[in-house]
């Protein structure tokens, strides 16, 4: 994908790593992930997240603003059943399956790399 979607050398702005994705697969394979059905989901993970890393399993601001706030538990901490994490997954595989789907229509909707012919190959 590289040949045919080349990625901007200077990167992609985004507050997180995961917004940079956005950003990247808007511009380069015109995918709006934010708007597959699921990703929702893989926001909350990566805020719960740095809310375990970073401010001791309390929720953040964006943690609140931001997601469905599935994960705090009656103290008000990120916490993660079973349950939980069987819903998640499955939500998550069913993101995967539909980026997966779409990539697979911008692969076959690119354009055709160039491979030099063998005969070409042979006259060098």
């Amino acid at each position: 994908m590289d040949k045919t979607h080349r990625p901007d050398p200077k990167g992609y702005r985004g507050k997180s790593e995961l917004l940079k994705l956005v950003a990247e697969y808007k511009v380069r394979f015109n995918i709006d992930l934010e708007k597959i059905d699921g990703f929702e989901t893989v926001r909350e993970v990566e805020l719960a997240r740095n809310c375990c890393l970073h401010n001791g399993g309390s929720p953040t601001e964006d943690y609140m603003a931001l997601t469905k706030q599935r994960l705090p538990d009656e103290r008000g901490n990120i916490n993660l059943t079973p349950d939980q994490l069987d819903s998640f997954v499955k939500e998550l595989g069913q993101f995967i399956d539909s980026v997966s789907k779409q990539m697979s229509d911008v692969r076959k909707n690119a354009p055709e790399e160039k491979v030099p012919s063998s005969s070409s190959q042979d006259a060098k």
